[in-house]
């Protein structure tokens, strides 16, 4: 019997230390995961910065505010624009997707009407439909009802799906 009691308590220690193990991996585990998020939010944040200044004086420039413009430095400047805007999509979706991982994305639901919306990014994207030679079809129904969502987050989705469809096809 004494050897069922040593043994008994040589496997409770044994799952003790386990358990110990375990608490201090999972302790580990959430201070390198909070040392990531930080570290995403702080490269987000830095990013954006000198983003902003070169989109802010590209506009200047298109908009030929410091002078004229030729069309070789026009067409330059305006695919320094589209890559600085695509650079600024990459890094809004880095920061949403550190804010899902770490639980603090805020979704913001309201009424939004579909048709308005749809409308407005088909003409953002107009031009890159037209260089393609592509058609968008947007007849969309008169009695369309109104979404209960966040609109910045379908917006989101949206301008993903047309983006794919002018790009790949």
């Amino acid at each position: 019997m004494a050897t069922n009691g040593t043994h008994m308590q040589e496997l409770t220690a044994a799952l003790e230390r386990e358990q110990k193990a375990r608490q201090q991996a999972e302790v580990e585990l959430a201070r390198v995961k909070k040392g990531q998020q930080e570290f995403i939010s702080l490269v987000s944040h830095e990013l954006r910065i000198p983003m902003t200044a070169i989109q802010g004086y590209t506009d200047l420039l298109i908009k030929a505010i410091m002078g004229p413009v030729n069309e070789t430095q026009l067409t330059f400047l305006q695919t320094i624009r589209s890559n600085v805007e695509r650079m600024s999509r990459l890094v809004a979706d880095l920061s949403d997707i550190n804010k899902i991982s770490g639980g603090t994305l805020q979704v913001k639901p309201k009424v939004v009407m579909l048709k308005p919306l749809i409308y407005d990014l088909v003409k953002d994207f107009q031009p890159a439909i037209s260089l393609k030679k592509l058609t968008l079809n947007t007849d969309i129904t008169e009695s369309l009802p109104p979404l209960w969502c966040d609109d910045d987050r379908l917006r989101q989705v949206l301008v993903n799906l047309l983006r794919n469809a002018t790009q790949y096809i």
